[in-house]
C-alpha cells in the first residue's frame, strides 16, 4: 500500500452546445464548492491512492472528445480564481486558453496521455 501510483481515474463529462455561435470555443465553469473539492481531492488523494482527475469534453460537431486534465487546468489562473476556463479549437488541435502573455496548453484526445 506504500505505492503512490495512480490507481483511480475520475472524470466529468462536458458537452458544449453543438450549434453555438462561436463553434471553435467552449466556455466552461465549475462553481464552488465543487471546484475546491476537486482541487483538494487532487492534493490529498483517496485512501492513500493518487487519483487522476480529468474533464472530458465531447465536441459533437467534430465527433471528438478532448481531455482536460486537472493538472493542466490548475495552471490557468482564471480557473483558480473563478472556476472559468475556455477550450479553443485551432485546426485539428484543441487547447486550454491561458491569460494573455502565456502560452496556451495543448490538450489531448487520447486517454493514454492521462497516465
Amino acid at each position: 500500500m506504500g505505492s503512490k501510483e495512480a490507481k483511480q481515474c475520475l472524470g466529468i463529462l462536458f458537452v458544449p452546445e453543438p450549434g453555438r455561435k462561436h463553434s471553435y470555443l467552449a466556455w466552461n465553469r465549475i462553481d464552488e464548492p465543487m471546484r475546491s473539492k476537486i482541487i483538494e481531492l487532487k492534493k490529498t488523494g483517496w485512501r492513500e491512492q493518487i487519483i487522476r482527475f480529468t474533464l472530458i469534453q465531447a465536441w459533437e460537431n467534430e465527433r471528438r472528445t478532448v481531455l482536460i486534465p486537472l493538472r493542466a487546468l490548475i495552471k490557468v489562473s482564471k480557473f483558480m480564481e473563478t472556476g472559468d476556463f475556455r477550450v479553443k479549437q485551432d485546426g485539428t488541435m484543441f487547447c486550454l486558453e491561458t491569460p494573455r502573455g502565456e502560452e496556451n496548453i495543448t490538450l489531448s484526445t487520447s486517454i493514454s496521455d492521462l497516465f
